[in-house]
């Protein structure tokens, strides 16, 4: 399989399945999945709605690409009181990283570009028999490590309390 990788040659729907299954610390179809959003953005900034089980509770959000995560952080920071606006120019050096890895990637630079955290939008936590937090209308911003995350479900949570 590696020889495939290294002259460019396609693999098998077999192959990426037996890749997915070994006993990786990290979700490839999640990683798979945020690559995706990653190579979509700017131009569709498309978010899928998920619910993650991570360290015994569940978080349900928009999945979202790294890139516009940052963006979306920095304009917090932006409009937030002093110091936080420097802190905006860091984390669109951050964007701006992200970028030139996946431009490096989809130039055959870094086939192996996986992401190694995942970026949601409007996440809730969700924990049994509690209101989500946060309770208010909308979610916020959260990002964790690919390898934190035991289970995926497509889809959202809504509350019903």
């Amino acid at each position: 399989m590696a020889d495939k990788a290294a002259t460019g040659q396609q693999q098998s729907a077999d192959e990426i399945h037996r890749l997915w299954q070994r006993g990786s610390t990290q979700d490839r179809f999640l990683q798979t999945l945020s690559n995706l959003l990653e190579q979509m953005y700017p131009n569709s900034k498309l978010g899928v709605p998920v619910t993650l089980s991570t360290g015994g509770m569940l978080v349900s959000g928009q999945l979202i690409s790294a890139q516009w995560y940052f963006e979306q952080v920095g304009q917090q920071l932006t409009q937030a009181p002093a110091p936080a606006p420097a802190f905006a120019k860091i984390t669109e050096r951050f964007g701006k990283a992200i970028k030139s890895a996946l431009d490096a990637s989809n130039n055959g630079e870094n086939q192996n570009y996986d992401p190694n955290f995942v970026h949601l939008m409007d996440a809730k936590f969700y924990t049994p028999g509690q209101q989500p937090i946060p309770s208010q209308q909308g979610g916020i911003l959260w990002r964790g490590r690919i390898s934190a995350v035991d289970g995926l479900t497509i889809g959202g949570l809504t509350s019903g309390m």
